[in-house]
């Protein structure tokens, strides 16, 4: 009897507990680290920088990794976001130097680089270049692609101290091993195409350097298409040449079209938009 009692008041809380209404949370979840790089990413895609910015950095708080760290250095970079560069880029080498991905490493390196050449720390960035080049040569045996990539981004950091004839000879060795290894057609070797180009110009060999950016935007237009930050900057750059030879007509019709590409695919305060509004108040100062 005594059992039957037990189960029947057992029942009876049972239910009642069941009637009960569960106690109501009001805080949102947090969202997972994943979902958070998912919403950055999306925002980059559509220009929606700042917002991109803040995303990025929540997910990397959250959980720190490789690729995170290297979308947000690389939306920093194209932000002129020098500080924010230098912070990631310093995650990025602690992160692979507590691991044991050599090549990785060498990636992380040359991130650096290209942030203290971007803040103008030419020669701390060419250590780091020279660093990750001998990083990877060791990991893999081979010059290969991202060989040749840092190659040529050191060599703009040796152009930019005014050692010309010797970032000439670093990016003709980085066009030697992006041809062996990916043709001419390929997106990285337009890279170096673009960044030689910009040497020729500042040599003044203007002509050569017209005819680079030529082979250079054709790769991009193929790539990219005409719509693209990438499109518009290569452009840009030609235009620039043109200029340089006295062909200022032409020259203009090629700035506003860069322009407007510009305008359609960077935010509005952007410094490459300013830039070239500068470069047509000289050619077009009634209009522009």
């Amino acid at each position: 009897m005594k059992n039957v009692a037990f189960a029947v008041v057992f029942s009876m809380l049972v239910v009642t507990a069941a009637l009960a209404p569960a106690k109501q949370s009001h805080a949102d979840p947090m969202p997972s680290a994943e979902a958070l790089f998912a919403m950055a990413e999306t925002a980059d895609r559509e220009n929606r920088w700042d917002e991109a910015a803040a995303l990025y950095q929540q997910a990397i708080e959250i959980g720190p990794n490789f690729d995170r760290l290297m979308a947000a250095h690389d939306l920093a970079r194209r932000s002129y976001a020098f500080d924010e560069m230098a912070r990631y880029a310093d995650q990025l080498v602690a992160l692979t130097e507590a691991g044991s991905d050599r090549e990785l490493l060498s990636i992380a390196l040359n991130e650096r680089g290209l942030g203290m050449n971007a803040a103008g720390n030419y020669a701390e960035a060419e250590a780091n270049y020279r660093r990750s080049l001998t990083t990877r040569a060791i990991a893999t045996g081979v010059k290969d692609v991202d060989y040749a990539i840092s190659l040529s981004n050191m060599a703009v950091s040796v152009k930019n101290q005014n050692r010309l004839r010797e970032a000439e000879s670093l990016y003709r060795q980085a066009l030697e091993i992006l041809e062996r290894e990916v043709g001419v057609d390929a997106l990285d070797y337009g890279y170096s195409l673009n960044n030689l180009a910009v040497l020729m110009d500042l040599m003044g060999d203007y002509a050569q350097a017209e005819a680079l950016y030529r082979q250079a935007i054709e790769i991009t237009r193929n790539t990219f298409g005409e719509n693209s930050v990438q499109y518009g900057t290569r452009l840009n750059n030609l235009a620039l040449a043109v200029w340089s030879q006295g062909r200022e007509d032409e020259a203009r019709v090629m700035l506003e079209e860069a322009l407007a590409v510009r305008r359609a695919t960077l935010p509005a305060d952007h410094p490459y938009i300013a830039s070239t509004l500068e470069s047509l108040s000289y050619l077009a100062p009634d209009k522009y």
